[in-house]
């Protein structure tokens, strides 16, 4: 593992992940009079986590209606959990790659267009797998009662700060919502894969890359964001954000009460994924901790204030890949460009490691 003790990140610096996760698109004028900051230092600093892998924007389509999601578990030999992950990592189905502890070796979340997609993915690309001795899937019953970590906050800045970065997030949001031209597919799309490139890319940027007119490209993206087609989200290396213990946590709770439980469940700090699934449990819940310890506190209080059943816990070891971005071994987010490609990824055998 390499030595991270170089990375520091200031007080400000947290204090401006934390804006970015409220309103990933703020321009640095406003972001600079919220914070009181001056614009042209706040890019700086901005470019410096981007570059060194510490924080980033990533944007991806959202899973509507007409998409199909599953956690898959995957069993290995020891010796084939790192070529397995290797080989998946290419994949555009797979969302996240995690390596675990407990009765799964590998947690892979996974978007598909439809059903019977999923159904091929999971079935034949597995097969292709000779190294994968045993799958299980948990398939998510409802897009709309998956709760993700686009809502996850460092809670860093003051009620004020959150008060008036919200304000102007909402009045960006009425604006899109206000587009009477919707986006066609195609056009949604090009503004994501334009988004994926550079998430907080002028409008005249924008416009070139798609290949539309200014005031399209603008009423695109601003009603492709405000209707949640397309996901802006900052996150940030676990390493550094102060909860650096990720857990899986498997649920079963009575009849009829999963959406009251998701819903409680999306209201704790902790909580980074709730969603809803078909298979040996009816929830799973995923968690960012600062120990091992606040881990069986949360499932005492999970017990004793919502009535449920924790049956399974993993830990995750490590991440390689979370939402299409690969990241290192140390949990920081790759460059393109960056070392050998899926070599430098955190999955590497260990006769490759120093």
């Amino acid at each position: 593992m390499r030595d991270t003790s170089r990375i520091a990140v200031s007080d400000d610096e947290y204090r401006l992940i934390n804006a970015l996760q409220i309103s990933p698109r703020v321009p640095w004028s406003v972001l600079g009079s919220v914070l009181g900051q001056d614009p042209v230092t706040l890019a700086r600093h901005w470019a410096r986590l981007e570059r060194c892998g510490i924080a980033w924007i990533g944007a991806y389509l959202s899973g509507n209606a007409a998409r199909a999601s599953a956690l898959l578990e995957l069993s290995c030999p020891p010796s084939q959990v790192h070529a397995v992950a290797r080989s998946l990592a290419y994949d555009k189905e797979v969302l996240t790659i995690d390596l675990t502890t407990g009765a799964r070796d590998l947690l892979l979340t996974v978007m598909c267009e439809d059903l019977q997609e999923l159904e091929r993915y999971a079935i034949e690309r597995m097969r292709l797998l000779p190294q994968v001795v045993s799958m299980r899937t948990q398939l998510v019953t409802s897009n709309r009662l998956t709760f993700d970590a686009r809502t996850w906050r460092l809670n860093v800045l003051s009620p004020a700060e959150i008060r008036q970065l919200a304000q102007y997030q909402k009045s960006q949001s009425e604006r899109g919502l206000a587009v009477q031209r919707k986006p066609e597919r195609s056009e949604r799309d090009l503004i994501a894969s334009a988004l994926r490139h550079d998430p907080r890319m002028s409008m005249e940027s924008l416009a070139r890359y798609t290949g539309m007119t200014s005031q399209r490209a603008r009423d695109c993206l601003g009603s492709s964001l405000a209707e949640g087609d397309i996901v802006l989200r900052t996150g940030i290396a676990r390493i550094l954000s102060r909860t650096p213990v990720y857990a899986w946590l498997f649920i079963k709770t009575a009849a009829g009460q999963v959406p009251k439980t998701l819903k409680s469940l999306a209201a704790m700090p902790e909580t980074r994924l709730a969603t809803a699934i078909v298979g040996s449990c009816d929830i799973a819940l995923a968690a960012w901790l600062k120990s091992l310890e606040d881990l069986e506190r949360l499932k005492t209080a999970l017990t004793q204030q919502l009535a449920i059943d924790v049956v399974d816990t993993s830990i995750v070891m490590r991440t390689p890949v979370h939402l299409h971005e690969w990241l290192n071994e140390d949990g920081l987010r790759m460059r393109d460009g960056d070392g050998a490609g899926i070599a430098t990824l955190g999955i590497a055998d260990p006769e490759d490691s120093d």
